[in-house]
């Protein structure tokens, strides 16, 4: 309507427009249209973007992990900056000659530059872009850009380098930066908490996703969105760092040191510190982490709770994982497949390890995750039945394998079966699985295929 009217867009018409596009529902308008917008904007107007419309971009350019996308557009923006810079520059020039011509002093006042859409918050997010994707010499080069522009880093900024640390795993660089953005946080005090919680956001999804899937991560993380301190989005990223690097023992040595600095530990802080036990620490501290976060008004999640689960079973201790879940039911968060496969794992390691009836624990868990409210995957069916199998009783491993949903039975579940088998010293029941195999319309595998090569001939295949 607006331009059937003749009425020419402006950057606040297009700006308009974005923000309603990051309010809609997660997922309902693709990234790209974003991008369409702007180009838009851009060559079909010639309206230069402001600050606004560059965050908008670079969340676009987030979402598709595109840091290099990142980099040109900041190169672009700085361009076209310079250029401004250099025509208002002219145009004072200009009238500061016509004044001296004339004869009069210069009075005039100096032709105005536009004002710049790279602000630090820009800068910090691109950088977050390029955190997103693991690329630590992308995002220190923004830094230089950033610094070269006369804008000085906040404690968000060097935060965000952290993260970009944890996802390329380089540990020691993120607690270098780690110590400047405290600093930096001490200097000004007025740390963006709302883009903080925003990049945060970003990369706990991404971080999430990689642990359970896009999709589950999209179900348990909304309250990953809003404001969060500089200082807690910082230690979240050098807790990752750390994490990833196997240096579970400065993860809970960061995890101290947020609370000696008078911090409250959000959720995220609390997880990585639980995982950290599976290899430092011990069972004691998991619950009194566990015990400890909802008097400090962090009541514990899915996540914390089944990383609780995942160190229990991990260590030994499949009854207090299996306390652990029924506190679940009680009066935590419901436990999903997710908490329920970590618990089946626990319980077929705790059988290999010699537990008694740790097998039949764990059927009996999978029999009751439907009554529970979580639909077992084909990963629990898989556990089970292999572990069935490896334990030299394939009549109950063909049982599960009956009662497993066809849409969970792939070339895969046959393989893992046919390993288990062969594995126990039932290669003749392995070939049976074998020709059940093709019979379902499943091609054995190159692995599925070396496995029986190695129990019996080329000549015992046929066909």
């Amino acid at each position: 309507a607006m331009l059937g009217a003749g009425v020419r867009p402006t950057v606040r018409s297009y700006g308009a427009m974005l923000g309603a596009v990051s309010k809609a529902p997660e997922g309902a308008v693709a990234p790209e249209a974003t991008l369409e917008l702007l180009d838009e904007m851009q060559n079909q107007w010639g309206i230069a973007m402001d600050s606004y419309t560059a965050m908008a971009a670079f969340r676009a350019l987030s979402a598709l992990r595109d840091w290099r996308g990142a980099l040109e557009l900041v190169s672009q923006m700085r361009t076209r900056a310079q250029e401004a810079e250099e025509v208002a520059n002219e145009a004072n020039a200009a009238g500061m000659i016509a004044d001296e011509e004339d004869g009069v002093p210069h009075t005039r006042a100096p032709t105005p530059t536009l004002p710049r859409a790279l602000t630090t918050q820009v800068y910090t997010a691109a950088m977050g872009v390029c955190a997103r994707c693991g690329r630590v010499a992308a995002a220190e080069k923004l830094l230089g850009y950033m610094k070269e522009d006369g804008l000085r880093p906040t404690a968000v900024t060097y935060a965000t380098l952290v993260h970009a640390c944890a996802q390329a795993g380089d540990w020691r660089r993120a607690l270098e930066l780690l110590d400047l953005s405290e600093a930096e946080a001490a200097n000004d005090g007025k740390a963006d908490t709302q883009l903080a919680g925003e990049l945060n956001s970003q990369l706990a999804r991404c971080d999430a996703a990689e642990l359970v899937g896009e999709t589950t991560a999209a179900a348990v993380l909304p309250d990953a969105v809003g404001a969060i301190s500089s200082a807690l989005y910082a230690y979240g990223g050098a807790l990752r760092a750390c994490a990833k690097a196997g240096e579970h023992g400065e993860v809970l040595n960061l995890f101290d040191r947020i609370k000696a600095n008078g911090l409250v530990p959000n959720a995220y802080c609390y997880h990585q510190a639980i995982l950290a036990c599976e290899h430092a620490g011990s069972l004691k501290v998991v619950f009194e982490l566990i015990d400890e976060m909802k008097p400090n008004g962090v009541p514990p999640n899915i996540y914390c709770y089944t990383a609780a689960v995942q160190v229990c079973a991990a260590r030994g201790s499949f009854n207090a994982a299996l306390n652990l879940v029924d506190r679940m039911c009680s009066d935590g968060p419901k436990p999903t497949a997710v908490t329920y496969n970590v618990l089946l794992r626990g319980a077929v390691n705790a059988a290999q390890n010699g537990m008694e009836n740790g097998l039949e624990t764990a059927a009996k868990v999978l029999e009751q995750m439907p009554k529970l409210g979580a639909k077992p995957d084909g990963y629990s069916y898989s556990m089970v039945i292999n572990a069935f199998a490896l334990a030299g009783r394939p009549d109950e491993a063909l049982k599960w394998l009956k009662r497993m949903p066809k849409e969970f039975v792939s070339p895969m579940t046959y393989q893992g079966l046919i390993s288990a088998l062969c594995e126990a010293g039932l290669a003749p029941v392995a070939m049976q699985q074998l020709a059940a195999m093709r019979k379902a319309g499943h091609a054995p595998t190159a692995r599925t295929t070396r496995l029986l090569l190695d129990e019996f001939g080329a000549d015992d295949f046929g066909d």
